[in-house]
């Protein structure tokens, strides 16, 4: 009988084993990469760290960890990202990838992370292993030649334009304030961060206005006559915004099309009247978050009210009890307690609840709730609204 274990790979491994692997699994092969491609990528991993479940000496599933920040309702959080999760073709439908998940949380867990997120290869999978889908970026498209008004409006502020390597610190100054204010939001730490100025070949336009950074873009164009693409578009005002759109307008003898990536609570038919935007998702799959420590929360900004559950997470053996979630100030209170609870919640509706992507009241139709009563739903609707998270970094 094969021995299974579960262990740490060490750097040095990566390129023979891990690499290959990544490559087989979301790159078009063969070829696989040279030794040249794999150092290069290496270079990005510093950070993160690589689990492996092997089959006696075969690297049969590897999962990778990604230590990152996150805003959930206002407050800062060490989350923990998965990228990538894969197994050999060999290994598939045999539990590893399970098996390599259920240590990767425990790995995560006792570094001090409170919550996971992901990107799935398919979301009922990763569903039964306590994830909650987010809201879809939202594309937007319309004629380049709708924001002609705003050549007009005699903004005050400037916007310069840097390629994505010159211009890296200050984009990523900027979306480390704009992380304090966004729900949702999840960023990489720097050494895995700063791929994007290594391999990238993006413009970025910063908006400035009495010499603060209120908006930066990053975006491409596709050629002459065709389409001026944003797939980064953040401000922290509405002069940053509209500084970002006279900067497209700028493109309506170069550009006839432009489309926009948005977060799901940005409405980009609202910004000006006859711009006929229309809308649809990404093809980049969409994020989805768990709670990776209930206690830990403590801290969170909440509504006024409370509520006793027992916790169910068949993942996690840590988050299993009957936990108070109190308010005081402002700020949750989490904490096990020996009492007869007001309902029963599996992690999935927890992590819903928290990250605000489902009505309370849904919880029982979809198997994440028991004996959820119409007062412990509204104490819930009010200490958690519902919100639209939105997780930024694709990993």
């Amino acid at each position: 009988m094969s021995e299974i274990t579960i262990r740490l790979i060490p750097k040095d491994e990566l390129p023979e084993q891990f690499v290959p692997m990544i490559e087989y699994s979301f790159w078009a092969s063969p070829p696989l990469g040279t030794d040249q491609m794999r150092a290069e990528h290496l270079a990005y991993h510093g950070e993160r760290f690589m689990l492996g479940v092997f089959e006696d000496a075969t690297l049969m599933a590897g999962i990778g960890g990604i230590p990152m920040t996150q805003n959930v309702r206002g407050t800062l959080f060490p989350v923990g990202g998965f990228s990538p999760v894969i197994t050999r073709p060999e290994g598939r439908r045999k539990g590893y990838a399970r098996q390599g998940i259920r240590a990767m949380f425990k790995e995560m867990n006792d570094g001090g992370h409170v919550f996971a997120g992901l990107y799935p290869f398919r979301e009922s999978f990763y569903e039964r292993m306590g994830f909650v889908t987010f809201p879809q970026i939202r594309i937007a498209q319309f004629a380049t030649r709708t924001l002609a008004p705003l050549l007009k409006w005699n903004l005050p502020g400037t916007v310069r334009r840097e390629h994505i390597r010159e211009g890296y610190d200050t984009y990523r100054a900027f979306m480390l304030k704009m992380q304090k204010n966004t729900h949702g939001l999840s960023y990489f730490p720097p050494m895995v961060a700063e791929r994007l100025k290594g391999t990238e070949e993006k413009w970025l336009a910063i908006a400035e206005h009495e010499g603060q950074v209120i908006g930066v873009m990053m975006y491409t164009i596709t050629g002459f006559t065709e389409m001026f693409k944003a797939e980064r578009f953040y401000y922290s005002s509405s002069l940053g915004r509209y500084l970002l759109l006279e900067w497209i307008a700028r493109h309506i003898d170069q550009t006839t099309k432009v489309e926009i990536d948005l977060p799901a609570y940005d409405s980009a038919e609202t910004w000006l009247s006859d711009m006929d935007v229309k809308f649809r998702t990404t093809d980049w799959v969409t994020a989805m978050g768990r709670v990776l420590n209930v206690e830990k929360m403590t801290g969170m900004n909440a509504g006024e009210g409370q509520f006793v559950a027992k916790i169910e997470d068949d993942m996690c053996a840590w988050n299993n009890g009957i936990f108070a979630f109190d308010v005081r100030e402002g700020k949750l209170l989490v904490r096990e307690i020996r009492s007869l609870p007001d309902c029963t919640l599996t992690i999935q509706g927890l992590s819903a609840l928290v990250f605000g992507t489902h009505d309370p009241a849904d919880f029982v139709w979809r198997g994440w709730a028991q004996h959820l009563g119409n007062e412990t739903i509204r104490n819930m609707g009010v200490m958690f609204p519902r919100a639209l998270p939105h997780m930024h970094e694709a990993y």
